[in-house]
């Protein structure tokens, strides 16, 4: 086995030990289509950005790490799309929505896709 072959294999099992044991179900829309049931890793990215005159502004994204495989509406696998919906139950009777901003594609050899929302 190669070198790349052993890193690649590394990758696709620490990819399904991370969505097999800390992913959270959401609900992914997309105008038109019936609402998918999904499982995604959940995490936060902070930003922070000082302008010229020392003003600090901060943003925070919500992102999801959703198989490619599991993105099918019907018609085969598709790509998230600026505009879809994500739903998060919280737990405490809250569901929190998100909103993809831009378009994103798999990642391989994982085949994950990083969907940041905000």
């Amino acid at each position: 086995m190669t070198s790349a072959n052993f890193f690649k294999r590394g990758a696709q099992w620490l990819t399904n030990q991370l969505h097999g044991h800390g992913s959270e179900s959401i609900s992914y829309t997309r105008s038109g289509e019936a609402a998918l049931s999904l499982m995604a890793v959940i995490g936060k990215s902070d930003f922070e950005q000082v302008d010229e005159l020392g003003n600090v502004f901060q943003t925070r994204s919500t992102d999801f790490l959703i198989r490619s495989s599991d993105m099918d509406f019907g018609a085969g696998q598709v790509d998230p799309l600026a505009g879809d919906k994500v739903f998060l139950n919280d737990g405490l009777g809250r569901i929190h929505q998100y909103e993809v901003k831009k378009r994103f594609t798999p990642s391989p050899p994982t085949n994950l896709i990083f969907a940041a929302l905000t």
